[in-house]
């Protein structure tokens, strides 16, 4: 059960050292997701490391669920070349976006109360999707924020994430028997 929260303490504090450097890694390398664009940048997706960690503690997120988590960190960034071309990237969002959707994909696959969490959860990120339209052109530039928001990253994390929920999940089992056969 530590590992989530390890996971989200060790990817925010990347971030936050990476802070003060003045990079542009390209859109899909894995570092775009650890730089960020200014103060309110970095501390909004601290925050939600944050909610993260409290969220998959409360859950009872195990390994296998950090690891899809992990995972989802790379991947995310290469799913990114799917969308619309950016011409820069950085953030969190999307790596957070995809730990959203391990929750919920794990919580959807117990039963009673935390199935409806889930469920609820589920719903929000599809509104927030679909609200966001991430298959549409490049959003302007956002004043209040200083940049454009990538919303075709929180689409990409989200999707990169339930899918390694879900074979993380299903491996599971495989793995285990594997390890018990003579």
């Amino acid at each position: 059960m530590i590992a989530w929260p390890l996971l989200a303490a060790l990817m925010g504090l990347a971030a936050l050292a990476l802070f003060p450097l003045s990079l542009a890694p390209p859109v899909a390398s894995p570092l775009a997701t650890l730089v960020h664009l200014n103060e309110r940048h970095l501390l909004a997706n601290l925050a939600g490391c944050a909610v993260l960690a409290w969220l998959g503690l409360r859950a009872q997120m195990d390994r296998s669920n950090a690891f899809a988590w992990l995972l989802a960190w790379p991947l995310g960034q290469v799913a990114l070349l799917a969308g619309p071309a950016m011409s820069s990237f950085g953030g969190l969002s999307g790596w957070l976006h995809a730990g959203c959707a391990v929750v919920i994909v794990e919580l959807l696959q117990r039963r009673g109360r935390e199935r409806l969490i889930g469920a609820a959860l589920l719903a929000g990120l599809l509104a927030k999707l679909l609200l966001e339209q991430p298959w549409g052109a490049l959003p302007p530039v956002d004043p209040a924020w200083g940049f454009a928001p990538a919303p075709f990253a929180h689409l990409a994390g989200s999707v990169t994430g339930a899918a390694l929920a879900l074979v993380t999940r299903y491996c599971r089992p495989s793995i285990h028997r594997w390890r018990q056969d003579p």
